[in-house]
């Protein structure tokens, strides 16, 4: 695999690995010189077992997510983002043969942040596009049949821009036959349009849309509504996000959680991350960089429900979380293991439904420091990039320019982890998914992406 600078997104599976453990969580590290994926192990005794460096060699930043493929197996897609402006090196992986990717390919796109699978076609999130003397361009949503990873998308759909700011794809999900996007419009300085969910049918021909916050993360489906994570802008800014409502019947939004109305908030803050379990418990990630505390990244985890939301009720303040300096928080429901799992800065921990610390990995364990995690949930493939913005010079006068990120799937972008950046300022993600993550439960789908 060719060696890039990237940003390699995680993927944790729910699908079953032995008779030993009903689940494998995946995690990426970066240290800016050689990235790798990692597998974290529930046995059946209740203990964890870590098993790093299962990729090696990866670009810096690596990215990964998963799909059910068109015989219903379980795949890893694993991205190497090109600062050239070149496209992605993509590799695509058997699960249970980490040797010989099964699809190796440059022909998909640009800083690819998500993929959803329908059981024909593979639905692909590409957050930019590159125009040789302009530099990054909006980006698109396109298609590719699963029985030809290797060759040429057959459908696509790029955007247009947004009042002059390039338009950005932050995550894609399946949901009754539709295809959802989640999209945000920056630009080069960083200031932020509202963000947006696009519908689009199976021939990616856009249908609706519908108006979030700006600078989205990710959007996770329950039961026909799209509850969407925003961070306001860019990251560090003094800027306050918020939580939106979509009804996906109808393609009406609704701001249901303002962040700066949350009174246990007492910095600029926005959503980072949601995830939502099969009967309808969400969890939150809230936070932002506090000044006071040499810019720390400082998150808080909220657990609440789809109809508490709706009513503009956070919930409930779960035991802290340990801040970070310069990265933020992904948050993953496990269903099948019943586990709460939270990634930030430089470890991973294992959580229960209520938020109650069920076991913390170091990055000692991890074989570096986690840069981002995901659930494998069969075909719900979609993770967020912890840092979208790849050319975001950061926005403090001390900032070394790499900016941080919370860990997601997105490509394209300078992110790292708590300890390489202490003072960074995050400027942007994403991510989606329904119960399992970026599936669309009858009742849940979520999106991630970053801006």
């Amino acid at each position: 695999m060719k060696k890039l600078r990237v940003f390699v997104l995680l993927a944790v599976l729910t699908a079953l690995w032995s008779a030993q453990a009903s689940a494998d969580l995946f995690y990426a590290v970066s240290d800016y010189v050689a990235g790798s994926v990692g597998l974290i192990t529930r046995n059946s005794n209740g203990s964890f077992t870590v098993t790093p460096k299962v990729l090696v060699g990866l670009g810096g930043d690596a990215w990964g997510c998963t799909f059910l493929d068109q015989n219903g197996a379980d795949k890893l897609v694993v991205r190497e983002f090109q600062y050239s402006g070149a496209n992605d090196v993509v590799s695509v992986y058997d699960f249970k043969n980490w040797t010989t990717p099964v699809a190796n390919t440059t022909k998909w796109g640009r800083n690819l942040h998500g993929v959803a699978s329908d059981g024909k076609n593979l639905y692909l999130a590409l957050q930019d596009t590159y125009e040789t003397g302009v530099g990054d361009i909006s980006g698109q949503i396109a298609r590719i049949p699963l029985s030809g990873l290797n060759g040429n998308t057959d459908r696509s759909h790029q955007y247009s821009p947004v009042s002059g700011k390039p338009k950005k794809t932050q995550g894609v999900v399946l949901w009754n036959d539709k295809v959802y996007a989640l999209n945000g419009a920056w630009d080069g300085a960083f200031n932020h349009e509202q963000g947006e969910v696009t519908e689009f049918d199976a021939d990616l021909k856009a249908l609706r849309s519908a108006k979030v916050g700006k600078n989205p993360f990710e959007m996770a489906i329950y039961d026909g509504k799209a509850y969407v994570a925003c961070q306001g802008g860019m990251l560090g800014a003094g800027l306050w996000g918020d939580i939106w409502e979509v009804d996906l019947a109808s393609m009406t939004s609704e701001k249901v959680i303002d962040i700066n109305k949350i009174s246990a908030i007492t910095f600029p803050s926005g959503a980072a991350s949601i995830s939502i379990a099969k009967d309808g418990t969400a969890f939150v990630i809230v936070g932002g960089y506090d000044p006071d505390d040499s810019w720390s990244y400082k998150p808080v985890l909220y657990v609440t429900t789809t109809d508490k939301l709706s009513r503009g009720d956070i919930g409930t303040l779960a035991p802290a979380l340990t801040k970070n300096p310069g990265v933020g928080w992904l948050v993953r429901y496990d269903e099948a293991l019943e586990i709460l799992w939270l990634e930030g800065g430089i470890g991973i921990e294992a959580r229960d439904k209520r938020g109650a610390v069920i076991r913390k990995f170091t990055p000692l364990e991890l074989g570096g420091d986690a840069y981002s995690i995901d659930i494998w949930n069969s075909g719900i493939a979609t993770n967020p990039d912890p840092d979208p913005n790849p050319d975001d010079p950061g926005t403090k006068p001390d900032d070394n320019g790499n900016g941080g990120n919370s860990g997601g799937g997105g490509g394209g972008c300078d992110s790292g982890t708590g300890s390489l950046l202490p003072l960074c300022a995050l400027l942007a993600f994403g991510i989606s998914g329904k119960f399992s993550r970026f599936v669309s439960w009858s009742k849940t789908a979520s999106a991630n992406e970053t801006a």
